[in-house]
C-alpha cells in the first residue's frame, strides 16, 4: 500500500524534527489500520465462501 502524509504548517521555515516523527509514526499507524481492514476484509470473504455450500435455499 502507498499513499501520502503533507504537513503543512502557518508560519515559513523548517518544520521541527520532532513535528516530522510524530507525523512518521501517524502514517504508520494509518497504514497498520489500512492493512489490518484489509486482512479482516479478507477473512469476512473466506468465512462466506467456506459457510455459502451450506446455506439453505
Amino acid at each position: 500500500m502507498i499513499g501520502t502524509v503533507k504537513l503543512y504548517q502557518t508560519h515559513k521555515g523548517q518544520i521541527p524534527g520532532s513535528v516530522i516523527k510524530l507525523a512518521v509514526g501517524v502514517a504508520q499507524l494509518l497504514g497498520v489500520q489500512m492493512e489490518l481492514a484489509e486482512l479482516d476484509h479478507q477473512a469476512q470473504l473466506a468465512t462466506r465462501q467456506n459457510w455459502m455450500p451450506f446455506k439453505h435455499k
